[in-house]
C-alpha cells in the first residue's frame, strides 16, 4: 500500500526583514508519520534555514527565489509548531510554504528518488526521474518567482496528478512568491508520469520531485501444522495439532503448512522459509524454494 497525505498546514508571511515562518503540526499527526516541509522565500539573498531534526533534500537559490525541501520522522512527542528561520539581509522578504504529514511512508530512508529542475516560462515542465520501488507516492513542488502567477493549473498529467493546494505570498507589483504542490500514486516502479503546470505570466520557477517509499510490510507467523503426504490438498491427513512438533524418519515425505500474516501496511513478499538439522547449531540454514 502506498503512502498518502494525512493532513497539512500552509503559512505565508511578508514584511520588512521577516525572520521566520512557523508551521503548525498538521492535525492527526502520529508517531511514525513522515513530516515534509516545502518552502520558499522571494529573493535568493534571504534563505530558509534547515530546522533542527530535519533531513535536507534541497536548499538553495533557484530562479530568483530561495527554496527548502526537507523531512523528518514524527516521534512519540512532537512540538505543536515548527519554526523555519530565514537568514540573510536585504532584498524581498515574502515567504510561503507547507508542512505535509504523510502516513504509511518509510521513515528511515523514505525517498526512492528525488530531483529538481529550473524553468522560465508560463508552462513549467517537471523532469521525470525514475523510482526504483513499487507503490511510490510522488509529491512535486512548484515554486514560482513572483506573486502574479494566478492560479496554477495542471496542463499535462491531469489524469495522473492531483493538485494538493497552492499558497501565495503577494508583495504587489509582481513581487512575492507562490508555491503549489501535486501528488500521484505509482503502483509499479518507473519514470514519474509527465506533469506540467501553467501560470498566467512567464517567470522563473523551481520544480522538485520526491518519490516516497511505502512503509515496509511486517510478516508475522501465526501458526504451522504438519501433514502426511497421503492425499490431495483437501484429503491428506494431519500428523498433529496446529503448532505441535513431530519426529519423523529421514526418508519420510512430510508436508508443512505455514500461515503468515502481514501486520504492517506494506507488501509482504520479502520473507523466506528455511530449515536446518536439529541439534546441529553450526549447520547452515537452507532455503526452501
Amino acid at each position: 500500500m502506498a503512502a498518502s497525505v494525512r493532513a497539512y498546514d500552509e503559512q505565508t508571511s511578508s514584511g520588512a526583514q521577516v525572520g521566520s515562518l512557523t508551521f503548525n503540526k498538521p492535525t492527526g499527526t502520529v508517531e511514525g508519520d513522515l513530516l515534509i516541509i516545502l518552502m520558499q522565500t522571494d529573493g535568493g539573498n534571504r534563505e530558509p534555514d534547515l530546522p533542527a531534526g530535519f533531513t535536507q533534500v534541497y536548499k538553495g537559490e533557484g530562479s530568483g527565489n530561495a527554496h527548502l525541501v526537507c523531512y523528518k520522522a514524527a516521534g512519540a512527542s512532537e512540538p505543536s509548531t515548527y519554526q523555519v528561520t530565514i537568514s540573510g539581509v536585504g532584498g524581498n522578504t515574502e515567504a510561503c510554504g507547507v508542512l505535509i504529514t504523510v502516513q504509511d511512508a518509510e521513515t528511515d530512508s523514505p525517498l526512492s528518488v528525488d530531483g529538481t529542475n529550473g524553468t522560465t516560462a508560463s508552462t513549467h515542465v517537471f523532469n521525470t526521474p525514475t523510482s526504483v520501488d513499487d507503490d511510490c507516492f510522488w509529491i512535486c513542488k512548484f515554486g514560482f518567482d513572483g506573486g502574479d502567477g494566478g492560479t496554477h493549473t495542471i496542463s499535462t498529467g491531469g489524469v495522473d496528478w492531483t493538485k494538493g493546494d497552492q499558497v501565495d505570498s503577494d508583495g504587489g507589483s509582481g513581487e512575492g512568491c507562490q508555491l503549489s504542490w501535486y501528488t500521484h500514486t505509482q503502483t509499479t516502479a518507473g519514470a514519474m508520469p509527465a506533469l506540467s503546470v501553467d501560470t498566467v505570466v512567464s517567470d522563473g520557477g523551481l520544480l522538485v520531485q520526491l518519490a516516497i517509499k511505502p512503509k515496509a510490510g511486517d510478516p508475522e507467523q501465526e501458526g504451522y501444522r504438519w501433514r502426511n503426504d497421503d492425499g490431495s490438498e483437501s484429503t491428506a491427513t494431519w500428523l498433529a495439532a496446529q503448532d505441535t512438533d513431530i519426529s519423523r524418519g529421514k526418508l519420510s515425505t512430510t508436508r508443512l503448512r505455514v500461515l503468515v500474516n502481514n501486520v504492517g501496511p506494506g507488501r509482504t513478499d520479502q520473507f523466506s522459509l528455511q530449515y536446518r538439522r536439529v541439534g546441529d547449531a553450526d549447520s547452515e540454514w537452507e532455503d526452501v524454494s
